[in-house]
């Protein structure tokens, strides 16, 4: 028996999510993430007024990874994930200012892992082990809140922002899902900034959906 290898059949790229703005130069830009099966990963970022597009390709040290979830910030910069590496893209400068691996032992970040929080922090979940971790583009400092689903979840963590401050997490493992945050998930939790410490404030109970406040959370308002 012998085998032949005809190459690639057709140079393409799958797309893995758009998102447009204004940049502080007055740019109106597109930039799309995507997905290969070459050594280095890479965005497109296109000038709609001028039609120029480039090609950006991750930083050095940065593998090639399926991005499963992104983030147009409030600060004007994009993040985006390379399996467990989070990068941060400054569409003005048109530099990568950070990309480091908030959790080691995460594998990747899902959906609507990555949110704009209170601070100017940006707050991520990890997937498959569900920690909750904070990026402060200020400083580049990362605090892993650390895991608090009992179990592996599929899905990871999806994040959505609460008033009065708080962070709305929510995850679905294998098989059980319920209504939640417009998203069918098992199990959630409510987090807010106690003593410069961000807190678990309440739980929900899978079973009805409900808030349960749990001991940890007495006395946070």
């Amino acid at each position: 028996m012998r085998f032949v290898d005809h190459g690639i059949a057709a140079e393409v790229a799958e797309s893995r999510g758009v998102v447009t703005l204004r940049d502080s130069r007055g740019r109106n830009l597109v930039i799309a993430c995507s997905n290969d099966q070459g050594p280095r990963g890479w965005i497109l970022v296109t000038d709609i007024d001028t039609g120029e597009t480039k090609q950006v390709f991750f930083p050095d040290g940065v593998s090639n990874a399926p991005p499963y979830a992104s983030l147009l910030s409030r600060n004007g910069r994009f993040y985006t994930g390379a399996g467990r590496v989070l990068l941060e893209y400054d569409p003005a400068t048109e530099q990568w200012l950070s990309w480091e691996s908030p959790q080691p032992d995460a594998h990747c970040f899902v959906g609507e892992a990555l949110a704009d929080g209170p601070e100017g922090l940006i707050f991520g979940g990890t997937c498959y082990n569900s920690h909750l971790f904070s990026f402060d583009p200020a400083t580049r400092r990362t605090v892993d809140t650390g895991g608090w689903i009992p179990r592996r979840s599929i899905s990871g963590i999806w994040l959505s922002m609460r008033p009065a401050g708080l962070i709305a997490a929510s995850a679905q493992p294998d098989g059980i899902s319920w209504p939640f945050i417009r998203r069918r998930a098992s199990g959630g939790s409510l987090f807010r900034k106690r003593n410069g410490i961000w807190v678990r404030r309440s739980s929900i109970e899978a079973s009805t959906g409900r808030f349960m406040v749990t001991p940890a959370s007495a006395g946070i308002d």
